[in-house]
């Protein structure tokens, strides 16, 4: 996450966590480059939490230089939920982490959560407090929060429930952010990958939506109708979303057909191909291209 002072080596580990300071240098190197005009802060996954908490120190940094900062985190909006079975909650691993790393979230989430300060590392503590304009990319069911909630293979209705609850608590969390972008899929990470410029939500694809939200903060105007700030996946099952990356099988590495996937979250098929009116052994064999457009009406 980047938000490390730890220069001297812990006794134990002989490891430096100095990620804050090293971020301040990138900064300082930027403007000796001859940085002007804008910034654009962008990182994914821990780089995204990252993100959120260099964004405002940036933004105060580089102002008496006359640079405009803004802030894109991707996948790294988590939530303290509690784990199944023996995992460790994330906030117990954000406590520690928080100490190890000598860990320095912004002062004013500090001063909001004196008694537990390592709250600051989870998006929806830290993002009342973040002046800098930022834009959150967060699928609803990411699978790095689904694994730290010990929820990585789910086959079983049991299992599924979690995943439904955790997809729930992630659009709750989302909703006081004015510009987001979070589709109903079971993934983790766009930016870094090719389905970023395929992903949509409502129509509206991730390039575009990023594109408006860029517009609007550098104050340009543009031709013609911009996209909405904030782009939620309406539907609230996993992979409802024809653009979501396909999911795999961790174990195999196969595609998890939608079908069998539909069966594991408890769906009767016979039930749902009644009431499509077509046949259960039909339902099972169509593609998700063929699937999508039949269930979207009925979720």
């Amino acid at each position: 996450m980047w938000a490390g002072t730890r220069t001297m080596s812990h006794p134990r580990t002989r490891f430096a966590f100095a990620g804050r300071l090293i971020v301040q240098a990138v900064l300082a190197d930027l403007l000796s480059a001859g940085l002007k005009g804008r910034l654009l802060l962008i990182g994914s996954s821990a780089g995204g939490a990252g993100v959120m908490l260099h964004a405002d120190s940036a933004r105060r940094a580089l102002r008496a230089h006359g640079v405009r900062v803004a802030a894109l985190a991707d996948s790294g909006w988590f939530l303290d939920r509690p784990a199944r079975a023996r995992r460790p909650p994330a906030v117990t691993i954000a406590r520690l982490g928080h100490s190890h790393w000598r860990g320095s979230p912004p002062n004013s989430c500090i001063r909001e959560h004196a008694s537990e300060p390592w709250l600051c590392y989870f998006g929806y503590h830290l993002y009342p407090h973040i002046r800098t304009p930022l834009f959150v990319f967060q699928y609803l069911f990411d699978s790095a929060q689904l694994a730290a909630e010990g929820v990585r293979a789910p086959r079983t209705r049991s299992q599924w429930d979690s995943v439904h609850a955790s997809g729930a608590a992630m659009r709750a969390s989302l909703s006081p952010v004015r510009a987001t972008f979070a589709p109903a899929c079971v993934a983790h990470g766009a930016l870094a990958r090719p389905e970023w410029l395929s992903i949509n939500v409502s129509g509206v694809s991730l390039p575009r939506a990023i594109a408006c939200w860029e517009r609007r903060v550098s104050g340009v105007r543009g031709r013609g109708a911009c996209a909405p700030r904030r782009l939620v996946e309406r539907c609230s099952w996993p992979q409802c979303n024809g653009s979501c990356p396909r999911l795999r099988d961790p174990r195999t590495g196969e595609e998890v057909a939608l079908a069998s996937l539909l069966q594991s979250f408890g769906l009767d098929v016979r039930g749902a191909a009644a009431a499509m009116g077509l046949d259960a052994r039909a339902l099972t064999r169509m593609s998700r291209a063929e699937l999508l457009p039949l269930l979207a009406p009925h979720t």
